[in-house]
């Protein structure tokens, strides 16, 4: 039997770039770190092997061939809308902040460009429809600039086939990312809040009394509605409720509740304030009585303008029936005046009521 003796070897990576006759590494492991990497080294990176034993080469200059490139992976600064709301005929601009190397290698001498390639592309759901070119790169050989450019679809005349789902796709040499969605939707044109019934002018009440002041609005809804007394906003409770409706009521005034009130009503397509409402609130009034001849009595007093006043009368105060007998209105001056007819000989009651 022959025994043969292994002899060992010893195996060398001389490492270059883009054919140098330099080698930029030379161990006896394979691989070469790439540490603090910039774009003037990227290209192509060549190992060659010589293996060797106390007999001489095994492996003699084998030369293996691979190209590098470096740069940054697309990036969003920021992100669309998660959704907008537009009116059919209106346009919309949708934008997104990107960075990354885009378009843009090193070869093995120099910079490369595709500047008219798209890489950004916009798509209403699975469908593209619309692509751009971007250009971003580093600004030297041994510098990377990672500034962000914009990519922006624009939608104009829109219409209701225009809703949907809209995201962009941004690609390089490294990766792709993809935004997240902005739900477009496209509805019937709005309309302003208007009024086509303002608040009456004024209204006078005695305290007490309740009454309510309304309007009527048109515009798209929703609307909202806020009752308003001397520009200030009011809540529901106590005197008054309906306060964010288009009736404010008014119930068991006392004399602070006079002022000047109004309605601001507002829509997604704007705002509008109804013309002013005079609120003007006295005590119940006192009334003199005076004979104006016989059997007859004049009764007069003063009170707010505008109050209608029901003059009734019963016969006895024990169990009284109230007949209505006057109606009348203080008019502009507030005046409560009537004169009585009665019977010689009858016995009658008064009083006033106002409704």
């Amino acid at each position: 039997m022959r025994l043969q003796k292994i002899r060992p070897s010893t195996n060398i990576y001389n490492w270059y770039l883009n054919q140098g006759s330099t080698a930029i590494s030379t161990s006896n492991t394979l691989p070469i770190a790439a540490n603090s990497v910039t774009p003037n080294k990227g290209g192509t990176y060549t190992v060659r092997l010589d293996s060797t034993n106390s007999g001489g080469y095994i492996v003699s200059n084998q030369q293996y061939d691979s190209y590098w490139s470096f740069g940054y992976l697309p990036a969003f600064t920021n992100q669309p809308p998660a959704s907008t709301n537009l009116n059919p005929g209106s346009s919309v601009n949708l934008s997104v902040g990107v960075r990354g190397s885009l378009n843009v290698t090193y070869a093995p001498v120099a910079y490369t460009t595709n500047a008219g390639v798209p890489c950004a592309f916009w798509y209403k759901g699975s469908s593209l429809v619309a692509s751009q070119a971007l250009v971003l790169g580093p600004t030297s050989g041994t510098t990377y600039s990672n500034s962000a450019a914009t990519t922006t679809l624009i939608l104009n005349s829109l219409a209701g086939g225009d809703s949907g789902n809209y995201t962009v796709v941004i690609t390089n040499f490294w990766g792709s990312i993809t935004s997240s969605p902005t739900a477009l939707t496209v509805g019937s044109p709005s309309s302003p809040p208007g009024f086509t019934v303002q608040p009456s002018a004024a209204l006078a009440l005695l305290a007490g009394q309740s009454s309510a002041i309304s309007v009527t609005v048109t515009g798209t809804p929703p609307l909202i509605y806020q009752w308003r007394k001397a520009g200030t906003n009011l809540a529901n409770g106590g005197v008054y409720g309906g306060v964010f409706t288009n009736v404010l009521t008014l119930t068991g005034v006392t004399t602070n509740n006079t002022g000047a009130y109004t309605l601001a009503v507002t829509n997604s397509s704007g705002a509008a304030t109804s013309s002013v409402a005079a609120v003007t609130i006295a005590l119940p009034p006192q009334v003199g009585t005076v004979s104006a001849s016989p059997g007859t009595v004049q009764f007069s007093g003063n009170t707010v303008t505008g109050l209608t006043y029901v003059v009734q009368s019963a016969t006895n105060l024990s169990s009284p029936a109230w007949l209505p007998v006057f109606t009348n209105n203080t008019g502009v001056s507030g005046t409560i005046n009537f004169n009585t007819n009665t019977t010689s000989g009858s016995e009658k009651y008064y009083r006033i009521m106002f409704p």
